[in-house]
């Protein structure tokens, strides 16, 4: 393990003072509480619910307490993934109690969609102290799973095309030929 380092700066007055490094983290980070990462919601999370979780946390802002908001789109290509993962990340992590819907997604009134807007329980949100809904979660596993697979991947077989027949047929009508001496021709008459 590396020794903290020093830095030596020169104040105002002439004096030379050296400042020790506090081990501070120089960029900006994504933190996560230890007492979150051992419940036992946590830990039935899939992995892909936690890398969403950090994405969302990233997007809060301390200073103004408030919602966060990511579309389904912009999560699939920062985590990599399908839309349709995402959005099954998204109801396991309400499923769970990490976040709460504060508002659904809607269409602004240009007519472009707004995503909804998430609370993070785990964080103060409008000035009103985390409810960490985790914490009460009641133990049922999420069960919810992808889409089947979709029609056009199966393989159909094709019924045999129906023959045709006349309605006064499928009415049950029954055809009696009739000979006409003049026309010389079979007619068609319908009996009941």
């Amino acid at each position: 393990m590396s020794k903290p380092r020093s830095v030596w700066k020169n104040r105002p007055d002439g004096r030379t003072v050296r400042r020790r490094h506090k081990g501070r983290i120089s960029g900006p980070f994504v933190p996560l509480l230890k007492d979150t990462l051992k419940t036992p919601a946590w830990k039935a999370l899939s992995y892909g619910a936690r890398s969403l979780y950090v994405v969302l946390k990233w997007r809060y802002n301390n200073n103004l307490m408030n919602h966060v908001y990511v579309s389904t789109r912009v999560a699939a290509q920062e985590l990599g993934a399908g839309r349709n993962s995402v959005r099954l990340w998204f109801h396991e992590l309400a499923y769970y109690g990490f976040i709460a819907m504060v508002s659904p997604a809607h269409h602004g009134v240009d007519g472009h969609g707004k995503a909804p807007c998430w609370r993070l329980t785990e964080e103060k949100y409008l000035g009103k102290e985390p409810t960490r809904d985790f914490l009460h979660w009641n133990g049922t596993l999420f069960t919810e799973k992808r889409n089947p697979p979709r029609l056009h991947t199966i393989k159909k077989i094709e019924p045999e095309a129906p023959t045709r027949v006349p309605v006064w047929l499928r009415r049950g009508c029954q055809l009696v030929p009739e000979f006409d001496p003049e026309m010389e021709q079979v007619a068609p008459t319908r009996v009941p």
